[in-house]
């Protein structure tokens, strides 16, 4: 095989894969009945929301790929205005999430449930996302599905420190009463800081 990239197109793969892959897909949706999404435009397309561009991303990013994300533009070059509009909601998610994207690696357990995790490069900082299912509010406790050990949790959203108890199993996360019953939007971070030196 001679390639530098994997690029498998519309279709994630279920576990990370331990060399470097981008995943090609299309902000548009599927038509029903549809077994595939054209990569150009057409005028009756669907897209996808910004919240579901988020958790692809997570999805890709958990497993330690790239997103290559089409979006084909009208016929006379202007992107269609449903999309941007979507495009950019998620501009402002990624104002506050992005540093905790980019510039990360894959890192166990991946992508479990509604979680999603990444971690910067020298391994101590642990991103946990926790991915919102459809009109969720903020809980007042969340049960991060990670074994190791660290020393701290903070809320990334607004960057407050979190009060948390680990078990052989999970780090409970206690969020302030403040923070919760909200609509949870797209996704939060947790982010933690592992014992490690």
């Amino acid at each position: 095989v001679c390639e530098d990239v994997i690029t498998p197109e519309i279709k994630l793969p279920d576990r990370p894969i331990p060399v470097p892959w981008e995943a090609c897909t299309v902000m548009g949706k599927k038509f029903p009945g549809e077994r595939y999404t054209s990569f150009g435009y057409t005028y009756d397309q669907d897209y996808r929301s910004a919240k579901e561009i988020a958790h692809l991303l997570l999805d890709v990013v958990a497993k330690g790929g790239n997103l290559a994300l089409n979006l084909a533009p009208q016929p006379d070059g202007r992107l269609p205005g449903r999309a941007v509009r979507e495009l950019n909601i998620l501009a402002e998610w990624m104002d506050i999430f992005g540093p905790a994207i980019y510039a990360t690696r894959a890192c166990a357990p991946y992508r479990k449930d509604a979680w999603a995790f990444t971690a910067r490069k020298d391994g101590r900082t642990i991103n946990a996302f926790y991915l919102y299912g459809e009109n969720e509010t903020v809980p007042a406790r969340l049960t991060v599905p990670y074994t190791g050990e660290i020393r701290g949790a903070v809320w990334m959203r607004t960057g407050e420190a979190l009060s948390w108890k680990k078990t052989t199993e999970r780090i409970e996360v206690l969020l302030p009463a403040h923070l919760t019953g909200s609509p949870g939007d797209i996704a939060d971070c947790v982010v933690m800081e592992t014992a490690e030196e």
